[in-house]
């Protein structure tokens, strides 16, 4: 569905990567614990799965964005 509402437009794939690389940003923090009072919540093995997951959503769409700019390129020439 993501790869059909962004078409061959390379601006709107541009700005698709751009966000997700500001949204990892999210994710890249050292803490792995929040202690709210007496209720400590450890939540590091989720996180890296998290960033496990994002890391090949990430992967995923930036090989479609060279598989479509390399049939651009192709075309152009």
């Amino acid at each position: 569905m993501i790869y059909d509402s962004l078409g061959d437009d390379v601006e709107k794939w541009t700005q698709l990567l751009n966000e997700i690389k500001q949204g990892r940003k999210t994710f890249d923090t050292s803490e792995d614990k929040k202690i709210f009072a007496a209720i400590h919540i450890n939540y590091g093995g989720v996180k890296q799965e998290v960033n496990n997951k994002y890391d090949q959503w990430h992967k995923e769409i930036l090989n479609k964005f060279g598989n479509k700019l390399k049939g651009t390129m192709k075309a152009f020439y």
